[in-house]
Formats: C-alpha cells, structure tokens, sequence
C-alpha cells in the first residue's frame, strides 16, 4: 500500500513532531486486533503531480482512493447534517462525501463548543484509509501473508493445516481467510478456522464448500458481531414463497452445485431487498439477511455490488445460545 502525498501535505509525515505516521502504525493494530488481518505496511511517498493538497491510496500500484486537504486548518462537519453556518472554506469529507468545512484553529474551538464534529487533517487521511483497508482486506491479504499467519499458528495446528487432503494447503487458507475478510468476518481465531477447515476437507475440497463449514463453525462470533445493543441479532427473512423459491434455484448434484434462477427474477429479488435494506440504511444500521444454507453464497453474491454492507448470513449460522429480532421480510 501506498499514501502518496502531494507537496502541501508532505510536512504532516516528515516534519519532527509529525503524528501521521503513529496514526498508520495504530490502525496497523487495530485491524491485528478487530480482524485478525495483518494490515500490510504504508510506505508514504510525495508526488510532484499531484495538486498541491490532494492525497492519494494506492493498492498493488493502483489509484484506489483519493481526497483533498488542508494541511494547516481543522475540518468541522455536522454530524446532524445540517448547513454550517461558520466562516470557512466549503468542502467534502472525502470518506464518506459528508459537508464540511475547513476553518482555522479559532474558528474550530468555537464550531467544538457548538457540538460540531472537528476533525485534524491527519485524521481525515486515517479515517479514509481505514474505509479503503476495510473494503480491499481480501486483495491485500496475498498468499505470503497467509503463510506468514500459518507459520505463527502452533505446531500442531501448523501440522493440521499440512496434512489438509488438497494440493496445495495455504492456498486454499488463502482463499478461505480472503472470503471471510470479504464479508468482514474476523479471521483473528485461525485456530478455529483451520480445525473447521480439516472438519470438512474430509468431505470436501471445493473452497466454497469449506467455507461455509467454517462459518458455521464461526457462529458465535459472528452473532456477536452482528447484536444489537439489547443482545438481540437484528435479521432481515425472506418470505415463505421466496424461501422455497430459492431452495428451488440450488441444484446440486454431488459436491457440484449450480444456480438457476432467471434474470427477470434476480432482479426482482434484488430491488425487493434493496427496498428493505434502504429503511434501515439512512440511520445506518446494517441487519443481517437471513437465507437457508444453500443459498446463502448466491444472495451474497447478489447483493454485492448493491448493498455490500448488508451480512448475508445462513440459518446453521445461528448460534444455539442467540435471539433473533426480525426487522423486516423480503417479499412479505
């Protein structure tokens, strides 16, 4: 990964008193921590071609995210959404689009005092370079990160991931872990997910297949992940004719399963879903769709690119000891 800073952004990584730098290493710890996810290192480079004030995210060489700042003001943003009404600069916060303003230091106590949201321009690129991380955590983990975790695991799990019945063992870990970050499942339990992993290579060696094994083998974290603030877990249904519907849809035929589900109807699903989704979207709350365990991949796969935030999760992923709230039913 790479922050490439242009000329008027180049003092907040090398001047002596510079916290740029600390910040990265700090969310370099908070992924370890949260997802189990060793966040590759941020080499910071400044580029003459770039605007005075832009900064840019690169991954694997590639442009993935940009912003603009000022490296000598604050940022105040409105948490409630409401005009500004301060002296200022107008901008966008550039994570996630928000109005905002950039004022000087005094200007910025007086927008503290008043309840607004005021944020350092260091911030702001760590905020924003968090998003990119949490978006992109599958394509940075590389196989050689993969077997750098395998190598840290203990010896009778590093055993146990050798003796996996597959050609090549760290890669389907690879795969498997790339799949879990994909849909913000924390890999940080390997021990677990290797146990579930060998659990069903004696069945199976199609990925997709192992995956959902350890899913629900990973239950009870992620019911954690997803409860509310009263320990309920917030779920979105399906209606019975959906449910049935894709039930339906599912061929399978030995380890081979294929889904056959015309276009019409995909779509179909897909804005039904999307209407639900949306009345818990505004006020940013994210419950889980809830689908049987065959279809479970195929409406995630559906609702990627539409609502990549909302989890997809299974009925055998519910842990024993979990109380659903039903928010809502597709279809119903």
């Amino acid at each position: 990964m790479r922050l490439v800073l242009g000329e008027g952004l180049v003092a907040l990584a090398n001047r002596p008193d510079a916290v740029l730098p600390s910040k990265i290493k700090s969310l370099r710890k908070h992924f370890a921590e949260e997802f189990g996810f060793p966040m590759p290192s941020v080499r910071i480079k400044d580029d003459v071609s770039l605007p005075i004030n832009s900064y840019s995210i690169q991954i694997h060489g590639v442009d993935v995210a940009k912003g603009d700042i000022r490296a000598n003001q604050m940022m105040v943003i409105n948490p409630e959404g409401a005009p500004l009404q301060l002296p200022g600069e107008v901008t966008r916060e550039p994570t996630f689009g928000l109005d905002a303003l950039w004022v000087d230091s005094k200007v910025a106590d007086q927008a503290e005092a008043q309840g607004y949201t005021v944020v350092d321009p260091e911030s702001v690129i760590t905020t924003h370079l968090t998003e990119v991380v949490k978006e992109n955590m599958s394509e940075l983990l590389t196989y050689g990160s993969a077997k750098e975790a395998i190598e840290g695991l203990d010896r009778n799990y590093q055993k146990l991931v050798n003796d996996l019945p597959v050609p090549s063992p760290a890669i389907l870990v690879q795969q498997v872990l790339q799949e879990l970050l994909l849909e913000r499942v924390s890999i940080r339990n390997l021990p677990l997910i290797v146990e579930a992993m060998a659990e069903a290579t004696r069945q199976t060696s199609k990925p997709a297949l192992v995956l959902e094994n350890v899913r629900r083998r990973l239950s009870s974290q992620i019911c954690q992940g997803l409860s509310d603030g009263q320990g309920f877990v917030p779920v979105i249904t399906l209606s019975p004719s959906w449910e049935a519907e894709f039930i339906e849809a599912v061929k399978i035929v030995g380890e081979d399963r294929t889904f056959v589900m015309s276009p019409k109807r995909v779509q179909e699903f897909v804005l039904q879903a999307r209407q639900q989704i949306q009345r818990f979207a505004s006020e940013d709350s994210w419950p889980a769709l809830m689908v049987n365990p065959e279809a479970r991949s195929y409406v995630r796969s559906m609702l990627e690119r539409v609502s990549p935030m909302t989890p997809v999760i299974s009925n055998a992923e519910i842990h024993r000891k979990v109380s659903l709230r039903t928010v809502a039913t597709i279809g119903g």
